[in-house]
């Protein structure tokens, strides 16, 4: 649903929904209601939404992005992806679809990122 698209986008950035209403210049009741949808932005609003928060404007209003919430959330606990960061990790992965990288070439990104973690998570333990 495009509200839990924008609450997403909000929570990847770290900001609160005051802050939100704040930048976009609404009430944070507004920003409430389009997180709950109860009340849907204009496409000119999404806009503005897209570019405060960073994100692709597709991640917003793409149709199917709910359809890969499972997935997202196999994917998630397999890489050990924090899923407050959805909103970065999907607008990756809109990135990824329009520059025809492969499924296999985003796993082994992905792997990449979980070596690299599992390093420092080493080194840290072993204080290195």
């Amino acid at each position: 649903m495009l509200g839990e698209r924008i609450r997403h986008a909000r929570l990847a950035n770290n900001i609160s929904q005051k802050e939100l209403a704040g930048r976009m210049g609404v009430a944070q009741t507004t920003v409430s209601q389009w997180e709950n949808d109860s009340r849907e932005p204009d496409l000119k609003t999404l806009r503005r939404l897209a570019d405060v928060t960073g994100v692709n404007l597709a991640f917003l209003v793409e149709a199917d992005a709910d359809a890969g919430a499972k997935d997202r959330s196999r994917i998630y606990g397999e890489y050990g992806i924090d899923p407050k960061h959805d909103g970065v990790f999907l607008s990756m992965l809109s990135d990824a679809k329009r520059q025809n990288v492969s499924e296999n070439d985003l796993r082994l990104a992905l792997d990449f990122i979980r070596m690299a973690r599992t390093r420092e998570e080493d080194a840290r333990r072993d204080g290195r």
